[in-house]
């Protein structure tokens, strides 16, 4: 499932005031016995096994693309994913091999499965496009919530708790206070981001809305975070500060969660973050006007599908301005809608240092 909404969303993660959409899984069928379920979820499945995930990779034709090449003029073709490699594999189906690479989404409304590095899973994976897949839509789950599942694979007889599929791990509770530098707009939206040690996915574990009062809580699994906040005012962000208020992530401080334990009074301080303006005009091929629904993209070079982004619609004459752009490296592109015939158009890659205020920037639009 890679609705255009969501990929988009992916790039646009912190200048969103709202996500209002989800990944959303087929409904099982009513009234189905315990036998009729489990064939309905393993519909489609090839592959079952259990591993220990030993690495990831983001892979996207976008990131890998050296700056200057040629690249789909949309997001919706060929979207990034994390490709998981697992190890110390037993299998229940499909080929057996000591080393598996499985496919799946960021996470979010792509329906990925957001793997942590060294945790043990059952994976349920299913063919696409030629590769082995998962998601949240399957039966995939780390290996502690999956003891009625592996009872049945096993051929064991399971007890009551293991058809629960459930592991009761402790819930902890993470709050604190934002405090902001400066005057803030009244039309801003702000967020607390958890990053999650281990996580594979660049997208957030959980995310919490400060009050008024910068006070924000959230319910967490045990384990290290990173902190992220983020405003947004008129569609743009202006801030991307890493706890306890830095703007560079190796100076971001980790917090760790113990089980079943709460920490209250953390204090998030936010400096005031200077912002620049990105102008400039787009040209096409063949010097036909500028497609409707064409967006000028700025994606963080430096963190990719993770750090501050910013779209923008260009304008009819084929200009476009960001009016506030934190400072750093960006990679600049063009995404045209799915409706717009995207297919029929490619774009340049290239790649942008923000200290200043930026003019003059020249992108292309290649017709196909």
């Amino acid at each position: 499932m890679k609705p255009r909404w969501c990929l988009f969303a992916l790039v646009l993660l912190i200048t969103t005031a709202e996500n209002a959409f989800a990944c959303t899984c087929a409904p099982p069928p009513a009234n189905a016995t315990p036998a009729q379920l489990e064939e309905w979820r393993n519909g489609g499945i090839t592959t079952i096994f259990e591993g220990t995930v030993e690495d990831a990779k983001m892979e996207s034709p976008l990131i890998d693309a050296l700056v200057g090449s040629i690249v789909p003029a949309s997001l919706d073709e060929n979207p990034p994913v994390m490709s998981v490699t697992f190890i110390e594999t037993r299998f229940y189906r499909g080929t057996q091999a000591q080393t598996v690479k499985v496919e799946t989404g960021l996470g979010g409304g792509d329906c990925g499965f957001q793997f942590e590095l060294k945790r043990r899973y059952l994976v349920y994976a299913y063919k696409e496009n030629g590769q082995l897949a998962t998601g949240i839509c399957t039966a995939t789950a780390p290996i502690e919530d999956s003891t009625g599942n592996l009872a049945r694979l096993r051929g064991e007889h399971p007890v009551a708790e293991d058809l629960l599929n459930v592991h009761q791990a402790p819930i902890s509770k993470l709050c604190g206070r934002v405090i902001q530098d400066g005057q803030r707009g009244s039309d801003s939206d702000t967020k607390v981001m958890f990053l999650r040690r281990g996580s594979t996915s660049p997208m957030p574990f959980e995310e919490a809305e400060p009050d008024e009062k910068g006070n924000f809580c959230a319910d967490l699994d045990p384990g290290k975070y990173r902190l992220v906040f983020t405003n947004t005012g008129e569609d743009s962000v202006t801030s991307y500060v890493y706890y306890p208020g830095t703007e560079e992530p190796s100076s971001a401080a980790e917090i760790t969660l113990d089980s079943g334990k709460n920490i209250s009074d953390l204090i998030f301080r936010i400096p005031v973050q200077q912002t620049f303006s990105v102008s400039g005009m787009v040209s096409l091929s063949d010097n036909s006007s500028v497609p409707d629904n064409t967006k000028v993209i700025l994606l963080s070079a430096d963190l990719p599908f993770q750090g501050p982004a910013y779209g923008q619609d260009v304008a009819s004459d084929g200009t476009f301005t960001l009016p506030t752009v934190l400072p750093g490296r960006y990679w600049a592109f063009l995404d045209l809608d799915s409706d717009s015939d995207s297919s029929r158009w490619s774009t340049i890659k290239s790649e942008l240092l923000v200290d200043g205020n930026v003019d003059r920037v020249l992108l292309s639009l290649i017709r196909n």
